[in-house]
């Protein structure tokens, strides 16, 4: 059986990948670049399940050349995340890149975001986000200095968030019904209950002996995930409320990356309708500084 597990934006597909093997009671995965693998008794790292050797094929050529690959192996218990480029455009490519995975008996499991903040992005560990922004915002000029930059996109995220959101669920509608869908909330909130219904789904037994320590280590991985949600939705308000009220914060600590900056600035403009115009691509690392440029 070749499984595909994916979703548009990151949303902890390489842990669901990760966990169909350990509950199958498989010793092994196979990868595409380094053949049949040990399966690791623990994926988990700092904010994401990336220990795992997954498939990770980029476009439908990618794809199709990774199926021809895999079903060359006498095991057919292997599974892949397939992903597309530039996903702020191409959603309908995607759906129908799903589509085509169907009709080649590939069972597909999509994870569909509907969190508001991407913060998905965040557990990627991938902190060089302008070059994504800029991809996604074709008409800014690709020099643009990282203050003007900021601004822009401190004022389009939201929206362009809401669009997305309402362009997926017109994509989405599309899909084969064979295709199984899980939220994003679902799968973070209740990881056993959804792999039940997806070994349930594909008629394939859990191995009872293997189901506690996967309990453990999906528990890890929720932390991970609910650490990164405090940050943005408990942490990032309370910043906030610091420039605003001239109140001293290290920031420095927090490592903050262009995201993080441009979501000071939104929840600034959303909560204290102030902006934050900063005179040159810095962005200080306390709060009593930033207060002083805002408007």
């Amino acid at each position: 059986m070749i499984t595909a597990f994916t979703s548009l934006t990151p949303a902890g597909a390489t842990f669901m990948d990760w966990s169909w093997h350990w509950l199958r009671g498989s010793d092994s995965v196979w990868n595409q670049d380094k053949g049949w693998l040990p399966i690791t008794n623990d994926p988990t790292l700092k904010m994401n399940a990336h220990g795992h050797s997954k498939n990770h094929p980029i476009g439908l050529g990618e794809w199709k050349s990774f199926l021809e690959s895999a079903r060359h192996q006498e095991d057919k218990d292997i599974s892949f995340y397939p992903i597309i480029r530039n996903t702020d455009d191409n959603d309908m490519e995607f759906v129908d890149n799903i589509n085509w995975l169907i009709k080649q008996k590939v069972g597909v499991v999509l994870i569909k975001r509907t969190e508001e903040l991407p913060i998905g992005s965040a557990r990627t560990g991938n902190t060089n986000d302008r070059p994504f922004y800029l991809m996604s915002n074709p008409d800014i000029d690709k020099n643009i200095s990282l203050n003007k930059l900021r601004e822009i996109i401190s004022i389009r995220l939201m929206g362009q968030q809401k669009t997305w959101l309402e362009k997926i669920e017109t994509a989405f509608s599309r899909l084969d019904k064979d295709v199984f869908i899980v939220t994003d909330k679902e799968w973070t909130t209740d990881p056993e209950g959804v792999m039940t219904e997806i070994f349930r789904y594909f008629k394939v037994p859990i191995a009872p002996d293997r189901l506690s320590h996967w309990r453990d280590v999906s528990k890890k991985w929720q932390e991970g995930y609910r650490q990164i949600q405090k940050f943005y939705y408990e942490q990032m308000p309370e910043i906030a409320d610091k420039i605003v009220a001239d109140e001293d914060m290290d920031l420095g600590k927090l490592d903050l990356t262009f995201f993080d900056e441009c979501m000071i600035m939104i929840l600034l403009m959303k909560s204290h309708g102030k902006r934050l115009l900063l005179p040159d691509e810095n962005f200080p690392k306390n709060t009593k500084d930033l207060h002083k440029f805002l408007k």
